[in-house]
């Protein structure tokens, strides 16, 4: 039955006990609904799952990010890998002539896969009740936060080191939490307050990602690619049958090998700008994004000759601003050894040799990353009941699509999420922040069980 809504006046109308009745039946209706839902969504998952079972491998994903990492995975190789390389710039600050930052590529890149725990390594007595890693032993990833699962009643000390070896001091922590600063690539890592058994720290583990807070033994392995030259920027790709291709994208010039060119100040341009011969393999453009150890990038050469210690480049030409030289001949000698990484007008792809695949040895947590400063993804064959039941349920079984009842969002959704509105299976379109109003076809569409394991499996 469908109720009809009343407008009850306070201290004039009159609720009999039938309206009660109605309201209870209603309600009573409605939760039968809800339930059949649930129980036909949980109906659904095991049928497929049971379907499944012998095609694991016919669900495909993939996981993209500073570190990929996903819960679904199956036994077996990666079906493809792609590693992003960017170059890597040592120091802090802004670059200048007293500041220099050093830029360097990768002549290799090695690909970490781990489970939750991705700390691989021995600690020790410290002093007292206190343990810790061995020097600059954690591997981890810049502006990563990571969780230390431990005893009851620890706390933690976490220290950095840049590529170079250099001491970043003490990263930021929050409780068992800390997290890395941009240029971190390793952490020494301090347990205190730790009940010193006979065998150190068999029950602390370092987690990505930081919401896991269980202690986890550590199951991973490692893979060595050779570049076979220097690659300041671009991306590595191994496939499944040890095929792959290396494709640069980023070019590295000695700023003293270029000729150079001198405009002087004048009164509405307060600096000498020195500019360069075009650079031959150099991206032509405005604003590009360049690294140099010596100079500031400035992306929008419009009033750049204002600005002292910028660099950009217009067309494939190099613009250098400064009033620290005033002829060629002294500026062309002063960037001996300056440094200049650039996007290179046509990228260049070479067919590797036979690789060793990286491989996902376990069934389920998996956490994959490589050491040349840029994202990883991976393509991988998902555990088929895994992956249909993330895709309904969670691990207590219960749906994970929740259910609505208003006009508006009783919490946050991203893209791809689940949400049951009346009564229908529902995925957001865009991002859906709590409290906002559920529009149909802009930022949520009405789909099926069905609909989502085809586009899954396709």
């Amino acid at each position: 039955m469908a109720l009809n809504k009343v407008t009850y006046v306070e201290n004039t109308t009159v609720i009999h006990a039938q309206n009660l009745n109605d309201i209870q039946d209603e309600i009573i209706e409605n939760a039968g609904g809800i339930s059949d839902l649930n129980a036909d969504l949980t109906e659904l998952s095991d049928d497929v799952t049971e379907a499944l079972t012998e095609k694991a491998d016919v669900i495909v994903a993939d996981a993209t990010g500073s570190i990929a990492s996903f819960s679904d995975g199956a036994e077996g190789k990666a079906k493809q890998a792609v590693f992003a390389m960017n170059p890597v710039q040592s120091g802090s600050g802004d670059p200048s002539p007293s500041n220099v930052r050093p830029i360097s590529g990768h002549t290799s890149v090695v690909a970490y896969r781990t489970g939750a725990n991705v700390y691989d390594g021995s600690w020790a007595q410290y002093s007292g009740t206190q343990i810790k890693t061995p020097s600059r032993a954690v591997t981890v990833m810049p502006n990563t936060s990571y969780y230390v699962a431990a005893p009851s009643g620890c706390t933690i000390s976490v220290y950095g080191s840049d590529k170079d070896g250099n001491s970043l001091g003490v990263m930021t922590t929050s409780g068992m939490m800390f997290t890395t600063t941009s240029n971190c690539v390793a952490c020494t890592v301090y347990v205190n307050n730790y009940p010193i058994p006979s065998a150190y720290a068999n029950d602390v583990s370092i987690n990505y990602p930081s919401t896991d807070h269980s202690y986890h033994a550590y199951t991973g392995s490692s893979v060595t690619y050779s570049l076979g030259s220097t690659v300041y920027g671009g991306t590595l790709t191994i496939n499944e049958d040890g095929t792959g291709t290396l494709t640069k994208t980023m070019g590295y010039v000695d700023l003293g090998t270029l000729t150079w060119l001198y405009t002087a100040s004048t009164d509405t341009r307060p600096t000498n700008n020195f500019y360069s011969g075009g650079v031959p393999d150099m991206i032509a453009g405005a604003s590009i994004d360049i690294v140099c150890s010596s100079y500031v990038p400035n992306l929008a050469p419009v009033g750049l000759r204002n600005v002292e210690g910028a660099v950009c480049i217009y067309q494939t030409r190099v613009y250098i601003s400064t009033n620290s030289y005033s002829d060629t001949v002294a500026f062309k000698a002063a960037m001996n050894g300056v440094k200049l990484c650039y996007p290179l007008a046509t990228p260049t792809t070479t067919t590797l040799t036979a690789q060793e695949v990286l491989t996902t040895l376990l069934n389920g947590s998996n956490n994959v990353w490589h050491s040349a400063n840029g994202d990883t993804t991976i393509v991988y064959r998902a555990d088929t009941k895994a992956y249909v039941d993330g895709l309904v349920t969670e691990d207590n079984n219960s749906i994970i699509a929740p259910i609505e009842t208003g006009t508006t969002a009783s919490q946050a959704y991203a893209v791809g999420k689940y949400f049951v509105l009346n009564g229908k299976f529902c995925k957001a379109k865009t991002s859906i922040a709590s409290g906002a109003t559920f529009t149909l076809n802009t930022n949520y569409e009405v789909t099926t069980i069905a609909n989502e394991l085809y586009t899954a499996l396709h």
